[in-house]
């Protein structure tokens, strides 16, 4: 008889649960658009993740990465930027993210306030369970070297494709789950 009640009850919470809308992220507001704001470059890329071969989920290994290049970037030939790789959190892919943190808006409202010019690298770990918290697992895929390795060792191909900064300690992480800044 009390196992019937668990059964019961457990079915009436996946029954209210499975009715319910979901919503994986919280809608942000749109920032207001600053005067003067100068309108970012984005580029789409692919890189390839030797990191993720053979994840057990069967996800790609080529992930998609969002470059934003700043306002003064296509006039200002010499100059040189630093490079800010900004991390999705979960249940959310890096093209959702930029929708969902109104890139490029953010972008170009921040450096119309003064921010510092920089290169805005969104590299994709969106899985098929919806993320791996940038883990090393077998299931998903080894996300850690990914970034550390894949994508931030791509850094070669970037500073020469686009002109950032050539100083090891150039490269900061931005991660959205957790809101920290840390060199890589």
């Amino acid at each position: 008889m009390i196992f019937k009640m668990k059964v019961l009850r457990l079915c009436a919470l996946a029954a209210t649960l499975c009715s319910a809308p979901l919503a994986a992220q919280v809608q942000t507001e749109v920032p207001p658009l600053v005067a003067g704001a100068k309108p970012v470059a984005m580029e789409h890329i692919k890189i390839h993740g030797s990191a993720l071969e053979g994840n057990l989920e069967g996800d790609a290994v080529d992930r998609d990465v969002f470059v934003f290049l700043p306002p003064g970037y296509a006039k200002e030939k010499r100059r040189r930027y630093p490079v800010v790789y900004a991390l999705h959190g979960f249940f959310i892919g890096a093209e959702q993210w930029t929708h969902e943190i109104h890139v490029p808006q953010t972008i170009e409202g921040a450096f119309a306030q003064g921010a510092r010019e920089m290169i805005v690298v969104l590299p994709d770990s969106k899985t098929l369970h919806n993320g791996s918290v940038y883990s090393s697992s077998v299931t998903t895929g080894d996300f850690e070297n990914f970034i550390a390795r894949d994508v931030v060792e791509y850094v070669p191909l970037i500073t020469a494709r686009w002109r950032a900064v050539r100083v090891a300690a150039s490269p900061g992480i931005r991660w959205a789950a957790t809101a920290q800044r840390v060199s890589a």
